[in-house]
């Protein structure tokens, strides 16, 4: 694998890792942090499998931008875009002001991300 593969995958497992740790926290979580930390983990490993197959991408933290380059080498991802544009929602949604994540919201974004994850390395073969 790449360096650039590593470095991507890396990153993202350090977002998972986090988002993992701050979920169950009773006494005060930062569940907007736990889908802000989704987003980014899911955003890194598509970053990760677009690299890992040479397609270059630009700076971006779009899902569906990145996903859809990736569709056009993996057609059955195509099956992640409900689940893009949820986490998307989430991200933007609870970044600022006047909304705030709950615990279901949160749990929501951690079982999807949980999910791509695992569909990513499996394609990364690790």
């Amino acid at each position: 694998m790449r360096q650039i593969v590593n470095e991507w995958v890396d990153k993202a497992e350090a977002d998972f890792r986090t988002a993992h740790r701050e979920l169950p926290i009773k006494e005060d979580p930062n569940y907007d942090l736990v889908c802000f930390l989704v987003q980014q983990s899911v955003e890194k490993y598509l970053k990760a499998l677009l690299s890992n197959h040479q397609i270059e991408f630009e700076k971006t933290h779009n899902l569906l931008f990145l996903l859809e380059k990736l569709i056009g080498i993996l057609p059955l991802w195509e099956a992640w875009v409900p689940s893009m544009k949820t986490i998307k929602q989430y991200y933007v949604q609870f970044r600022y002001p006047g909304a705030s994540a709950e615990y279901e919201d949160a749990a929501r974004a951690f079982d999807i991300a949980k999910g791509f994850r695992e569909a990513a390395r499996k394609e990364l073969g690790l």
